[in-house]
Protein backbone atom coordinates (compact mmCIF):
# COMPACT_ATOMS: atom_id res chain seq x y z
CA UNK A 1 0.00 0.00 0.00
CA UNK A 2 1.70 3.42 -0.86
CA UNK A 3 2.33 5.78 1.89
CA UNK A 4 0.01 9.07 2.31
CA UNK A 5 1.49 11.95 3.23
CA UNK A 6 -0.49 14.38 5.16
CA UNK A 7 -0.28 18.02 5.99
CA UNK A 8 -1.86 18.97 9.27
CA UNK A 9 -2.03 22.57 8.59
CA UNK A 10 -1.24 25.50 7.19
CA UNK A 11 1.31 26.20 9.48
CA UNK A 12 3.22 23.05 7.15
CA UNK A 13 3.08 25.01 4.29
CA UNK A 14 6.23 27.07 6.24
CA UNK A 15 8.19 24.07 5.00
CA UNK A 16 7.18 24.52 1.03
CA UNK A 17 8.21 28.54 1.50
CA UNK A 18 11.66 26.84 1.87
CA UNK A 19 11.71 25.59 -1.35
CA UNK A 20 12.21 28.77 -2.87
CA UNK A 21 14.89 31.39 -2.52
CA UNK A 22 17.83 33.17 -4.72
CA UNK A 23 21.38 32.02 -4.64
CA UNK A 24 23.54 30.27 -6.86
CA UNK A 25 23.94 26.59 -5.50
CA UNK A 26 20.78 24.19 -5.76
CA UNK A 27 18.34 23.19 -8.34
CA UNK A 28 16.44 25.62 -11.04
CA UNK A 29 12.59 25.55 -10.85
CA UNK A 30 10.15 27.89 -12.65
CA UNK A 31 9.82 29.96 -9.66
CA UNK A 32 13.21 30.14 -8.47
CA UNK A 33 16.35 28.32 -7.20
CA UNK A 34 15.77 25.83 -4.65
CA UNK A 35 18.14 26.70 -1.77
CA UNK A 36 17.30 25.12 1.85
CA UNK A 37 16.24 22.32 0.65
CA UNK A 38 17.89 19.83 -2.06
CA UNK A 39 15.37 17.44 -3.25
CA UNK A 40 16.82 13.45 -2.89
CA UNK A 41 18.80 14.56 -0.82
CA UNK A 42 19.17 14.44 3.20
CA UNK A 43 20.52 17.14 4.24
CA UNK A 44 20.35 19.35 7.71
CA UNK A 45 19.36 22.84 8.04
CA UNK A 46 21.06 24.63 10.86
CA UNK A 47 19.80 27.89 12.54
CA UNK A 48 21.15 30.37 15.13
CA UNK A 49 18.33 31.38 17.18
CA UNK A 50 18.38 34.54 19.23
CA UNK A 51 16.41 34.09 22.36
CA UNK A 52 15.81 37.17 24.71
CA UNK A 53 14.74 36.48 28.41
CA UNK A 54 13.27 39.23 30.08
CA UNK A 55 12.85 39.28 33.98
CA UNK A 56 10.08 41.59 34.73
CA UNK A 57 9.36 42.34 38.62
CA UNK A 58 12.40 40.00 39.26
CA UNK A 59 15.10 41.05 41.28
CA UNK A 60 19.07 39.88 40.37
CA UNK A 61 21.04 38.54 43.03
CA UNK A 62 23.92 41.01 43.63
CA UNK A 63 27.61 39.57 42.67
CA UNK A 64 29.02 37.01 45.77
CA UNK A 65 25.73 36.68 47.45
CA UNK A 66 23.90 34.03 47.59
CA UNK A 67 20.49 33.59 45.67
CA UNK A 68 17.18 34.89 47.74
CA UNK A 69 14.40 32.35 47.20
CA UNK A 70 12.76 34.68 45.12
CA UNK A 71 15.48 36.50 43.17
CA UNK A 72 17.15 35.34 40.12
CA UNK A 73 20.55 34.68 38.86
CA UNK A 74 21.72 34.25 34.99
CA UNK A 75 23.78 31.39 36.08
CA UNK A 76 20.77 29.31 36.55
CA UNK A 77 19.85 29.68 33.25
CA UNK A 78 22.90 29.17 32.18
CA UNK A 79 23.51 25.57 33.61
CA UNK A 80 20.09 24.90 32.66
CA UNK A 81 19.82 26.48 28.76
CA UNK A 82 20.80 24.13 25.95
CA UNK A 83 23.71 25.49 23.72
CA UNK A 84 22.44 24.16 20.55
CA UNK A 85 19.26 21.49 20.14
CA UNK A 86 18.67 19.11 16.98
CA UNK A 87 15.00 18.33 16.74
CA UNK A 88 13.88 14.80 16.53
CA UNK A 89 10.71 12.72 15.42
CA UNK A 90 9.66 12.32 18.40
CA UNK A 91 7.04 8.80 17.71
CA UNK A 92 9.10 7.18 15.71
CA UNK A 93 12.37 8.06 18.09
CA UNK A 94 10.03 6.66 20.90
CA UNK A 95 10.48 3.12 19.56
CA UNK A 96 13.64 3.19 20.60
CA UNK A 97 16.26 4.73 17.70
CA UNK A 98 16.55 8.36 17.82
CA UNK A 99 15.24 10.02 14.05
CA UNK A 100 16.48 13.11 14.05
CA UNK A 101 14.36 16.08 11.38
CA UNK A 102 17.45 17.77 9.89
CA UNK A 103 17.00 20.99 12.10
CA UNK A 104 19.74 21.67 14.17
CA UNK A 105 19.41 24.84 16.49
CA UNK A 106 22.57 26.96 17.96
CA UNK A 107 21.14 29.55 20.72
CA UNK A 108 22.01 32.53 21.90
CA UNK A 109 20.23 33.82 24.86
CA UNK A 110 19.95 38.01 25.65
CA UNK A 111 18.95 38.34 29.54
CA UNK A 112 17.70 41.92 30.25
CA UNK A 113 15.60 42.95 33.49
CA UNK A 114 13.44 45.24 32.96
CA UNK A 115 14.12 48.60 34.63
CA UNK A 116 11.53 50.49 37.33
CA UNK A 117 10.00 52.85 34.58
CA UNK A 118 8.85 49.77 31.98
CA UNK A 119 7.37 47.97 35.74
CA UNK A 120 5.51 50.81 36.98
CA UNK A 121 3.96 50.97 33.32
CA UNK A 122 3.34 47.57 33.21
CA UNK A 123 1.94 46.67 36.59
CA UNK A 124 -0.49 49.99 36.26
CA UNK A 125 -1.68 48.46 32.73
CA UNK A 126 -2.77 44.84 34.73
CA UNK A 127 -4.65 47.06 37.45
CA UNK A 128 -6.39 49.52 34.65
CA UNK A 129 -7.70 46.29 32.58
CA UNK A 130 -8.58 43.70 35.50
CA UNK A 131 -12.02 43.64 36.77
CA UNK A 132 -12.55 41.85 39.71
CA UNK A 133 -13.77 38.35 39.62
CA UNK A 134 -14.99 36.04 42.61
CA UNK A 135 -12.32 32.66 43.61
CA UNK A 136 -12.72 29.61 40.94
CA UNK A 137 -12.80 26.46 42.40
CA UNK A 138 -8.79 26.09 41.91
CA UNK A 139 -8.32 29.36 43.81
CA UNK A 140 -10.90 28.55 47.16
CA UNK A 141 -9.02 24.85 47.33
CA UNK A 142 -5.57 26.39 47.66
CA UNK A 143 -6.58 28.26 49.98
CA UNK A 144 -8.40 25.22 51.96
CA UNK A 145 -5.94 22.63 50.95
CA UNK A 146 -8.53 20.48 50.21
CA UNK A 147 -11.68 19.73 47.79
CA UNK A 148 -14.36 21.03 50.57
CA UNK A 149 -14.71 24.42 49.21
CA UNK A 150 -17.83 25.97 48.91
CA UNK A 151 -20.25 27.28 45.61
CA UNK A 152 -21.35 31.11 45.24
CA UNK A 153 -22.62 33.08 42.75
CA UNK A 154 -19.95 34.68 40.79
CA UNK A 155 -19.09 38.22 40.43
CA UNK A 156 -19.62 38.24 36.80
CA UNK A 157 -21.51 35.18 35.62
CA UNK A 158 -20.45 36.03 31.79
CA UNK A 159 -17.28 35.55 32.14
CA UNK A 160 -16.83 32.79 35.13
CA UNK A 161 -19.52 29.57 35.90
CA UNK A 162 -19.25 29.22 39.77
CA UNK A 163 -17.53 31.70 41.94
CA UNK A 164 -16.52 29.35 45.38
CA UNK A 165 -15.22 30.39 48.53
CA UNK A 166 -13.24 28.38 51.37
CA UNK A 167 -14.62 28.04 55.01
CA UNK A 168 -11.39 27.68 56.88
CA UNK A 169 -8.06 28.40 55.18
CA UNK A 170 -5.46 25.81 55.73
CA UNK A 171 -2.75 26.42 58.37
CA UNK A 172 0.31 25.79 55.95
CA UNK A 173 -0.61 27.97 52.92
CA UNK A 174 2.18 30.95 52.79
CA UNK A 175 -0.80 33.36 52.03
CA UNK A 176 -4.10 33.09 51.32
CA UNK A 177 -5.74 34.15 48.15
CA UNK A 178 -8.41 37.26 48.68
CA UNK A 179 -9.22 38.55 45.25
CA UNK A 180 -8.77 37.56 41.47
CA UNK A 181 -8.32 40.49 39.27
CA UNK A 182 -8.80 38.80 35.76
CA UNK A 183 -7.06 40.30 32.69
CA UNK A 184 -7.12 39.19 29.11
CA UNK A 185 -4.14 36.99 28.13
CA UNK A 186 -4.12 38.66 24.72
CA UNK A 187 -4.33 42.11 25.91
CA UNK A 188 -1.33 41.45 28.10
CA UNK A 189 0.81 39.60 25.13
CA UNK A 190 0.09 42.54 22.95
CA UNK A 191 1.13 44.97 25.77
CA UNK A 192 4.23 43.02 26.10
CA UNK A 193 4.97 42.95 22.75
CA UNK A 194 4.18 46.59 21.70
CA UNK A 195 6.73 48.05 24.33
CA UNK A 196 9.89 45.85 24.52
CA UNK A 197 11.36 47.63 22.63
CA UNK A 198 11.67 50.63 25.79
CA UNK A 199 14.27 47.61 27.05
CA UNK A 200 15.94 47.43 23.88
CA UNK A 201 14.18 43.89 22.76
CA UNK A 202 12.55 43.41 19.44
CA UNK A 203 9.52 41.71 20.19
CA UNK A 204 9.78 39.56 16.47
CA UNK A 205 12.52 37.54 18.32
CA UNK A 206 11.82 34.79 20.50
CA UNK A 207 11.10 36.41 23.81
CA UNK A 208 10.16 34.81 27.14
CA UNK A 209 8.29 37.46 29.86
CA UNK A 210 9.04 36.19 33.28
CA UNK A 211 6.75 38.45 35.32
CA UNK A 212 6.07 38.85 38.75
CA UNK A 213 4.53 40.75 40.68
CA UNK A 214 3.93 40.03 44.37
CA UNK A 215 7.33 41.64 45.36
CA UNK A 216 5.15 45.20 45.03
CA UNK A 217 3.37 47.87 46.90
CA UNK A 218 0.51 47.33 44.20
CA UNK A 219 0.51 43.87 43.99
CA UNK A 220 -3.16 42.29 43.45
CA UNK A 221 -4.20 38.95 43.29
CA UNK A 222 -4.82 37.62 39.83
CA UNK A 223 -5.26 35.69 36.93
CA UNK A 224 -5.69 35.84 32.75
CA UNK A 225 -8.36 34.44 30.93
CA UNK A 226 -9.23 34.34 27.20
CA UNK A 227 -13.13 34.50 28.50
CA UNK A 228 -14.55 34.59 24.97
CA UNK A 229 -13.11 31.26 23.91
CA UNK A 230 -15.22 29.00 22.68
CA UNK A 231 -15.22 25.33 21.36
CA UNK A 232 -16.23 25.68 17.93
CA UNK A 233 -17.16 21.82 17.65
CA UNK A 234 -20.06 22.59 20.05
CA UNK A 235 -20.33 26.32 19.47
CA UNK A 236 -21.24 29.12 22.17
CA UNK A 237 -24.92 28.59 22.62
CA UNK A 238 -23.98 25.64 24.46
CA UNK A 239 -22.64 26.28 27.65
CA UNK A 240 -20.26 23.21 27.42
CA UNK A 241 -18.86 25.05 24.45
CA UNK A 242 -17.53 28.34 26.62
CA UNK A 243 -14.30 26.92 27.31
CA UNK A 244 -13.26 30.45 28.51
CA UNK A 245 -15.87 30.66 31.29
CA UNK A 246 -14.19 28.21 33.08
CA UNK A 247 -12.37 28.16 36.35
CA UNK A 248 -9.78 25.44 34.96
CA UNK A 249 -9.34 27.46 32.17
CA UNK A 250 -7.34 30.07 33.91
CA UNK A 251 -3.92 31.11 33.38
CA UNK A 252 -0.37 32.14 34.24
CA UNK A 253 0.92 31.95 30.91
CA UNK A 254 0.10 33.29 27.32
CA UNK A 255 1.60 34.26 24.13
CA UNK A 256 1.81 33.36 20.15
CA UNK A 257 -1.09 35.53 19.05
CA UNK A 258 -1.05 36.91 15.55
CA UNK A 259 -2.16 40.35 14.95
CA UNK A 260 -3.95 41.82 11.90
CA UNK A 261 -1.72 44.90 10.04
CA UNK A 262 0.87 44.56 13.15
CA UNK A 263 4.41 43.21 13.00
CA UNK A 264 5.32 39.70 13.67
CA UNK A 265 5.30 39.31 17.40
CA UNK A 266 7.10 36.31 19.24
CA UNK A 267 6.26 36.67 22.68
CA UNK A 268 5.28 34.57 25.28
CA UNK A 269 4.96 35.85 28.54
CA UNK A 270 4.81 33.34 32.22
CA UNK A 271 3.39 34.71 35.55
CA UNK A 272 4.16 33.22 38.39
CA UNK A 273 2.09 35.74 40.69
CA UNK A 274 -0.61 35.31 39.19
CA UNK A 275 -2.96 32.82 41.14
CA UNK A 276 -1.93 28.97 40.85
CA UNK A 277 -2.03 27.33 37.55
CA UNK A 278 -4.78 24.94 37.72
CA UNK A 279 -3.39 22.82 34.61
CA UNK A 280 -0.26 21.49 37.08
CA UNK A 281 -2.85 21.78 39.59
CA UNK A 282 -0.35 24.01 41.19
CA UNK A 283 -2.85 24.97 43.81
CA UNK A 284 -2.04 21.84 45.42
CA UNK A 285 0.99 22.47 47.83
CA UNK A 286 0.77 19.73 50.14
CA UNK A 287 0.66 16.56 48.36
CA UNK A 288 3.58 16.00 46.84
CA UNK A 289 2.69 12.49 44.64
CA UNK A 290 -0.63 13.51 43.23
CA UNK A 291 -1.63 10.44 41.42
CA UNK A 292 -0.48 7.97 43.96
CA UNK A 293 2.14 6.22 42.06
CA UNK A 294 4.76 6.56 44.40
CA UNK A 295 7.18 9.49 42.68
CA UNK A 296 7.02 13.15 43.22
CA UNK A 297 5.09 15.08 40.67
CA UNK A 298 7.12 18.44 40.26
CA UNK A 299 5.31 21.52 39.64
CA UNK A 300 5.72 25.09 40.42
CA UNK A 301 4.02 26.44 43.34
CA UNK A 302 2.87 30.40 43.41
CA UNK A 303 5.28 32.91 44.06
CA UNK A 304 5.04 33.16 47.62
CA UNK A 305 5.19 29.73 48.56
CA UNK A 306 9.08 30.02 47.34
CA UNK A 307 11.42 29.66 50.33
CA UNK A 308 8.25 29.50 52.88
CA UNK A 309 9.09 27.19 56.52
CA UNK A 310 5.82 25.84 56.63
CA UNK A 311 4.91 21.81 55.15
CA UNK A 312 4.38 23.08 51.59
CA UNK A 313 6.40 22.17 47.86
CA UNK A 314 7.59 25.71 48.43
CA UNK A 315 9.82 24.86 51.21
CA UNK A 316 13.33 26.12 51.17
CA UNK A 317 12.98 26.54 47.33
CA UNK A 318 14.04 28.86 45.18
CA UNK A 319 12.67 29.98 41.84
CA UNK A 320 15.66 30.87 39.75
CA UNK A 321 16.09 27.35 38.46
CA UNK A 322 12.77 26.28 38.23
CA UNK A 323 12.55 29.73 36.16
CA UNK A 324 15.39 28.37 33.67
CA UNK A 325 13.39 24.99 33.71
CA UNK A 326 10.47 26.57 32.04
CA UNK A 327 12.21 28.40 29.82
CA UNK A 328 13.72 25.36 28.69
CA UNK A 329 10.68 22.68 28.66
CA UNK A 330 8.18 24.87 28.00
CA UNK A 331 9.49 27.76 25.90
CA UNK A 332 12.08 26.39 23.59
CA UNK A 333 11.05 22.42 23.53
CA UNK A 334 7.09 23.11 23.14
CA UNK A 335 6.97 26.41 22.01
CA UNK A 336 9.63 27.82 19.51
CA UNK A 337 11.38 25.15 18.38
CA UNK A 338 9.71 22.21 18.99
CA UNK A 339 10.31 18.31 17.88
CA UNK A 340 6.76 17.31 16.06
CA UNK A 341 5.64 14.36 16.24
CA UNK A 342 5.63 12.71 13.31
CA UNK A 343 8.01 12.87 10.40
CA UNK A 344 8.35 15.80 8.89
CA UNK A 345 10.18 14.56 5.36
CA UNK A 346 10.39 11.63 2.94
CA UNK A 347 13.42 10.14 4.00
CA UNK A 348 14.50 6.89 2.15
CA UNK A 349 14.29 4.02 1.04
CA UNK A 350 11.26 4.26 1.91
CA UNK A 351 9.33 6.87 -0.44
CA UNK A 352 5.77 7.75 -0.82
CA UNK A 353 3.62 6.42 -4.45
CA UNK A 354 1.08 9.24 -3.83
CA UNK A 355 1.54 12.63 -2.04
CA UNK A 356 -1.31 14.28 -0.62
CA UNK A 357 -2.05 17.77 0.78
CA UNK A 358 -4.66 18.17 3.09
CA UNK A 359 -5.58 21.93 4.35
CA UNK A 360 -8.31 22.76 6.56
CA UNK A 361 -9.18 26.44 6.77
CA UNK A 362 -12.04 27.82 9.60
CA UNK A 363 -13.05 31.19 8.97
CA UNK A 364 -16.02 33.27 11.11
CA UNK A 365 -19.14 34.95 8.81
CA UNK A 366 -17.99 37.39 6.02
CA UNK A 367 -14.40 36.04 5.80
CA UNK A 368 -13.34 36.34 1.96
CA UNK A 369 -14.09 33.07 0.43
CA UNK A 370 -11.36 29.93 1.09
CA UNK A 371 -10.78 29.48 -2.34
CA UNK A 372 -10.39 32.54 -2.90
CA UNK A 373 -7.57 32.68 -0.31
CA UNK A 374 -5.89 29.44 -0.84
CA UNK A 375 -4.54 29.50 -4.26
CA UNK A 376 -3.91 25.52 -5.03
CA UNK A 377 -2.88 25.70 -8.43
CA UNK A 378 0.17 27.73 -6.57
CA UNK A 379 0.68 25.58 -4.13
CA UNK A 380 0.84 22.64 -6.26
CA UNK A 381 3.58 24.31 -8.38
CA UNK A 382 5.26 25.03 -5.24
CA UNK A 383 5.08 21.84 -3.73
CA UNK A 384 5.92 19.74 -7.06
CA UNK A 385 9.94 20.92 -6.93
CA UNK A 386 10.16 19.24 -3.49
CA UNK A 387 8.80 15.75 -4.90
CA UNK A 388 9.98 15.97 -8.58
CA UNK A 389 9.09 12.12 -9.69
CA UNK A 390 5.26 12.27 -8.52
CA UNK A 391 2.48 14.95 -9.52
CA UNK A 392 -0.06 16.44 -7.10
CA UNK A 393 -3.72 17.57 -7.56
CA UNK A 394 -5.67 19.21 -5.29
CA UNK A 395 -9.56 19.77 -5.55
CA UNK A 396 -11.02 21.69 -2.63
CA UNK A 397 -14.46 21.83 -0.52
CA UNK A 398 -16.41 23.74 1.30
CA UNK A 399 -19.54 23.30 3.99
CA UNK A 400 -20.87 24.94 7.71
CA UNK A 401 -18.75 23.98 10.54
CA UNK A 402 -20.38 21.94 13.20
CA UNK A 403 -21.92 23.48 16.20
CA UNK A 404 -24.44 26.45 16.66
CA UNK A 405 -23.40 29.72 16.41
CA UNK A 406 -24.85 33.41 16.43
CA UNK A 407 -22.32 33.68 13.65
CA UNK A 408 -21.96 30.93 11.45
CA UNK A 409 -18.34 29.56 10.72
CA UNK A 410 -17.39 27.77 7.87
CA UNK A 411 -14.71 24.88 7.33
CA UNK A 412 -13.12 24.62 3.78
CA UNK A 413 -10.76 21.87 3.17
CA UNK A 414 -8.54 20.84 0.01
CA UNK A 415 -7.57 17.07 -0.78
CA UNK A 416 -5.42 15.88 -3.58
CA UNK A 417 -8.72 13.46 -4.01
CA UNK A 418 -12.15 13.96 -3.63
CA UNK A 419 -12.49 10.42 -2.51
CA UNK A 420 -9.90 11.19 -0.02
CA UNK A 421 -12.58 13.81 1.59
CA UNK A 422 -12.96 12.19 5.33
CA UNK A 423 -12.96 13.55 9.04
CA UNK A 424 -9.31 13.62 10.38
CA UNK A 425 -8.00 11.23 12.85
CA UNK A 426 -5.00 13.51 13.60
CA UNK A 427 -4.53 16.24 16.77
CA UNK A 428 -4.68 19.52 16.05
CA UNK A 429 -1.43 19.53 17.88
CA UNK A 430 0.16 17.49 15.69
CA UNK A 431 2.71 19.79 13.58
CA UNK A 432 4.61 18.86 10.21
CA UNK A 433 3.55 15.28 8.34
CA UNK A 434 2.16 12.23 9.35
CA UNK A 435 2.56 9.21 7.79
CA UNK A 436 0.44 5.74 7.48
CA UNK A 437 1.30 2.84 5.65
Amino acid sequence: MPLRIAAVSLISLSLLAACGGGGTPGTQTDFGRLVALKPGVQDTLRTTLKVNVVFVGYRQTRPGSVPGAREVTTADFAETLPKTYDTIARIPSAYGTTERTGNTFDYTYNYVFADQAFEDSFFSFLTQNGTAQSLTSQQAQYNCQSTRVTRVEPGDPDTLTDGFVCPTPAANISREITGNLEIDGNLTENWLADNAGQLGVNPGEYTVFLVNWYDRPDFQFHSYTRADAIDTDIGPLDEAGQFGKRGSRRLIAWGGSVRESAPAQRVWFYDLSANPDPWTEAYNVTNRDLNGDGVEDYRMPPIWEYGTRKDSIGYARKVGPDLARVTRYIALNLLFTPSPLYRVALTPPRQPGEIELDVHLEQGAGAANPQAVFDVPLTQTRVAPCSPSRGSRTPCGSGPSAGSSPRPTSASSCWRKKTSARPSTRTPSSSGFSSSA
